[in-house]
């Protein structure tokens, strides 16, 4: 369905169990996949009741609103959950990602013209990287 859609530029969030196996059938060139999960794993927070997933929380609720950047938001949701496993002492849901060549010039231009946009929000680098003394 994606690929007759006709949409050449496409971030695809997946947070589900065992979603990594999405990452071979739509990666291509102009697009970006972040999956809560590799292939062989669950992901964990899909239990009855609960709205959204450990990884979704992560990602969406929390480090997207650290950052204009995908690429880091995945990082920093990837590490969070990461430390919410070992710490439960869960089987790692190891979450995944596939940046296309081209969606990663494209995001990185975008991530510039909103950086001189807004220079006074700082970048998620410029905000962990270590203070000098």
């Amino acid at each position: 369905m994606i690929a007759d859609s006709g949409i050449k530029w496409k971030i695809v969030v997946v947070s589900a169990c065992y979603s990594g196996g999405f990452i071979e059938p739509l990666k291509d060139d102009h697009t970006l996949i972040i999956t809560a999960s590799d292939a062989a794993n669950t992901s964990f927070g899909c239990e009855p009741g609960s709205q959204i997933t450990w990884f979704g929380q992560a990602f969406f609720a929390e480090a997207l609103r650290a950052t204009r950047s995908f690429t880091a938001a995945f990082g920093l949701a990837r590490t969070a959950v990461q430390e919410r496993e070992k710490s439960g002492g869960y089987t790692p849901s190891n979450p995944q990602m596939h940046l296309g060549g081209a969606m990663k010039a494209k995001l990185e231009a975008l991530e510039r013209r909103l950086e001189s946009a807004d220079p006074a929000r700082p970048s998620v680098q410029a905000r962990l990287a270590p203070r000098g003394r």
